[in-house]
């Protein structure tokens, strides 16, 4: 009410100023007089703009909190922000991915958790056929013992190989496994090479292409790359009965067609690869 007050008197004091003859002295001092108020006059609505905006932020961030299923606020941040929830800086994101057959994560990636390969059984017919990395600890939630025969069953996953004399000592053992997140949003897995696409991209680590192997009573599985090292959980060399394993990838190169093109894939090669970030 005072604010209109005042816009009232100005209006009136320039009327008065502009439609009338007065002196150059009355003039001035009214010129002075109108500029001092005028600049009161803001000052005072520039404070009360930033009260009420700040009111207006307050209540912005009660209407934007969202609720959890028992009522209670999950997060609460201005419409304006680009930035999701719990993302504090850039830095929070990233790729995870599996280092097969290692413990540990390359210099530039970091250590989610240490695990050990795990999947069906060879010749399970049914379960999954892709191939887990198992964290060292477990939480289990009201769990049932003794009805094997009607569930899905989830083994260890051994090396299975022989006529490779570079990696023969590995056959039979457990297969180890690292979660890395690396700070780079994409990753990559390169089959048949060792090196990475292009220098656009940051080398995690290379080794080999391998899966379950080909034959009538062996089930199908997802194909990974391995870590050249092809480490091994201690203590766990023997030929289990049920276990999955992971066997060298070759390439068939066929002349006459249905195989790899022959030339840049040697027929019985076994395939490297590398993974790859971005």
């Amino acid at each position: 009410m005072a604010t209109t007050m005042k816009i009232v008197f100005i209006l009136c004091l320039f009327l008065g100023v502009s439609g009338f003859g007065v002196s150059s002295d009355n003039l001035a001092t009214a010129d002075h007089q109108q500029a001092t108020e005028t600049s009161e006059l803001f000052d005072e609505v520039k404070v009360n703009e930033d009260e009420f905006g700040q009111k207006d932020v307050s209540s912005e961030l009660i209407d934007e909190q969202e609720f959890s299923e028992t009522g209670n606020p999950r997060v609460a941040r201005s419409s304006n922000s680009n930035k999701p929830p719990n993302r504090p800086n850039d830095m929070a994101s990233g790729s995870v991915y599996v280092r097969w057959g290692h413990t540990e994560c390359p210099e530039y990636s970091t250590l989610v958790y240490p695990g050990v390969a795990a999947g069906s059984s060879w010749g399970s017919a049914g379960g999954g056929t892709n191939t887990l990395c198992l964290p060292h600890d477990p939480v289990y939630d009201s769990p049932v013992a003794g009805v094997g025969t009607s569930r899905a069953a989830l083994y260890a996953v051994e090396y299975q190989i022989d006529s490779f004399p570079l990696r023969n000592s590995r056959e039979w053992h457990d297969v180890p496994c690292a979660v890395c997140k690396a700070p780079r949003s994409v990753q990559l897995m390169v089959p048949g090479k060792n090196v990475c696409p292009s220098d656009n991209w940051t080398w995690e680590y290379s080794g080999y292409l391998m899966a379950e192997r080909t034959r009538s009573n062996h089930k199908r599985s997802t194909f990974i790359c391995v870590d050249r090292s092809m480490r091994t959980v201690t203590r766990t060399d023997g030929n289990g009965r049920y276990r999955g394993s992971l066997d060298l990838v070759e390439s068939m190169c066929i002349s006459s067609g249905g195989g790899l093109p022959c030339g840049p894939y040697r027929d019985g090669y076994e395939l490297t690869c590398a993974v790859c970030t971005q």
